[in-house]
């Protein structure tokens, strides 16, 4: 497999004195000036560490990735800080010229603006010059292309902070470039997203939907909400906590019922809404109940008229959740609402990709609690269009739903003239529109249909320092592999897929591999890729794009644990299946 290698940023705290080339891009000047010893301020962490791939990829090498922010707000500037006032950079990070890389990520310039520049370096580490891809002033995801000339053997990138009132957010950074290695690293679920892009839009445009939540089950949701979805033919999906059923501003059980037999979804909210992170370690029986009470409940409530009613979805209650939240949800439900977009921080920038990870579904939240305001309808929209044109799926979270003709509204209550004009949006605009569950059962039902992984029912294990069941293993020993797929799997050289496994690791020593061989008709070897590489304990469902090699006719799936580990490993639900890019 290739080689990972990890490089951090300088620090921010340090000084920098190197003669430096200042490239203004606002003028497209260049000045030569010696940078005088300077300071990021409120910086988030003293030391900005970038994780360097410098990777085996299909078809992207992934070579940084970055989070940071600055903020000089009310802070003078003297004059040796002209020009270079906060900066960001990475180390040298090694080129081929003539070769386009794309740099990817996120930007939010909420005051002032941001400078991104690339310096330019000879084989000898020698400065040649530099280049400016943009100046931001404003919130966009970040997608530049740069091409590094001929002579330059290094480049180092630049995020220049000029103004004295600026406030940046920069995060999810990487830079890559087209390759066809035959050999792969780690592929993290971050990764996947951007493998997920380079996929064609006719392919990935068929993914794209739209789904409404509501959480708590307010009355407004039934009153106010429901007949403007109902108008247009949209079904929602309505979290219940079910310790506030029928209490005053909450649905009572017969709405609840009516709206499930209209087509809505209805899902848990817990039954008090309490943090499950705080409550999992002071209450543990309690923390239960509220997994599990809404199970008992809603299945009661609405199972007496609806005897084929099956609860899917729990949505977690302050988006406050870890693995163990996580696994306990979803070894009680088939899937898990976790996380809120927040237009201010940009947390959760990039939204459910397809098949995406039933036990971390994120959504945009109508009401920005970071900034106590709601979202204006084009904020909303063109999160949309984002989502639209990366073939995503967008979840849409509601709480309150405000009355026709009202004036103001109240927190986590969502004006009615501008939901009404969401809705509209969605469905003038003729897009896909459904609930979490009928989702997922679309997604069952293609994995059914096109799975090329047989099920694997037993451990292919060489070592005698293993004990293992269908699912799960226990090591100690020496290092060994495992294999998932019994046989060999037949593939197409050069057709892609994509797939999607469960892995549950519990704590111990040692790093565990999912590998996938690639061979030829006559047994020939022809390279690995590594879909999963972790030293820690983790818990997630994890997607993955594999390219099946030029010449290739089967594949094997194997597990492969380093010497004296002790660990605890659970895989299952690993399916793969082919797609079309038209």
């Amino acid at each position: 497999m290739g080689q990972a290698l990890s490089i951090s940023l300088s620090r921010m705290t340090t000084t920098r004195n190197i003669l430096s080339i200042f490239f203004s891009c606002a003028a497209v000047i260049l000045f030569s000036i010696v940078c005088a010893p300077f300071q990021a301020f409120a910086v988030t962490s003293p030391d900005i560490v970038i994780t360097e791939w410098i990777a085996s990829q299909p078809t992207v090498t992934v070579i940084d990735q970055a989070s940071f922010t600055v903020n000089t707000q009310g802070k003078s500037l003297t004059p040796d800080e002209w020009g270079i006032y906060a900066n960001v950079h990475t180390n040298l990070i090694p080129v081929t010229q003539n070769t386009v890389y794309t740099l990817k990520g996120n930007i939010n310039v909420t005051a002032g603006s941001l400078d991104i520049v690339v310096d330019e370096y000879d084989g000898n580490s020698g400065y040649v010059s530099s280049q400016c891809l943009a100046v931001i002033n404003d919130q966009r995801p970040l997608s530049y292309s740069y091409k590094a000339p001929a002579g330059v053997a290094y480049i180092s990138v630049y995020f220049n902070v000029a103004s004295v009132d600026s406030t940046v957010n920069v995060s999810n950074v990487i830079l890559m470039t087209a390759v066809q290695p035959k050999s792969y690293t780690d592929f993290s679920k971050g990764q996947y997203e951007y493998y997920y892009l380079q996929l064609p839009f006719q392919w990935r445009q068929k993914n794209f939907a739209v789904i409404f939540n509501f959480d708590d089950a307010w009355t407004s949701m039934y009153t106010n909400a429901a007949p403007v979805l109902n108008e247009k033919g949209i079904k929602a999906v309505v979290y219940v906590i079910t310790g506030a059923v029928g209490q005053s501003g909450y649905m009572t059980a017969n709405q609840i019922k009516q709206l499930y037999g209209k087509g809505y979804e209805i899902g848990s909210h817990s039954v008090n809404h309490l943090d499950l992170v705080a409550l999992r370690t002071s209450n543990y029986t309690s923390y239960l109940t509220q997994l599990q009470g809404p199970i008992t409940y809603l299945k009661k409530t609405i199972g007496k008229t609806y005897p084929n009613y099956e609860i899917s979805g729990f949505a977690i209650p302050f988006f406050s959740y870890n693995d163990a939240v996580r696994r306990d949800v979803t070894q009680r439900y088939r899937y898990s609402r976790n996380g809120s977009w927040s237009s201010r921080t940009g947390e959760y920038p990039t939204f459910n990709v397809y098949p995406f990870d039933p036990s971390d579904i994120v959504c945009l939240e109508s009401y920005d609690s970071d900034i106590g305001r709601n979202l204006t309808v084009q904020e909303i929209t063109e999160k949309i269009e984002e989502a639209r044109a990366e073939g995503r799926v967008i979840v849409l979270l509601f709480h309150k739903v405000g009355q026709q003709g009202q004036s103001t509204v109240g927190a986590y209550e969502y004006p009615y003239q501008d939901f009404k004009d969401v809705v509209s949006y969605v469905s003038q605009n003729g897009m896909k529109t459904t609930t979490t569950l009928k989702l997922l059962n679309e997604v069952a039902a293609e994995i059914s249909q096109k799975n090329i992984i047989p099920k694997f029912n037993t451990w292919g294990i060489n070592n005698a320092n293993v004990t293992a069941d269908s699912v799960k293993l226990t090591l100690k020993g020496a290092a060994a592999e495992y294999l998932i797929s019994s046989t060999a799997i037949p593939v197409t050289g050069k057709q892609s897929y994509i797939g999607r496994f469960q892995f549950d690791r519990a704590a111990g020593v040692g790093e565990v591999d999912i590998n996938i061989d690639a061979y030829g008709p006559s047994g020939n070897y022809l390279g690995t890729r590594t879909i999963l590489a972790s030293s820690k304990t983790v818990f997630n469902y994890y997607p993955f794009y594999y390219q099946a090699p030029d010449g290739a006719s089967a594949i094997k799936i194997y597990l492969l644990s380093t010497a004296n580990s002790t660990y605890t490993a659970v895989l299952k639900e690993f399916y793969m299946w082919p797609v079309t890019l038209e």
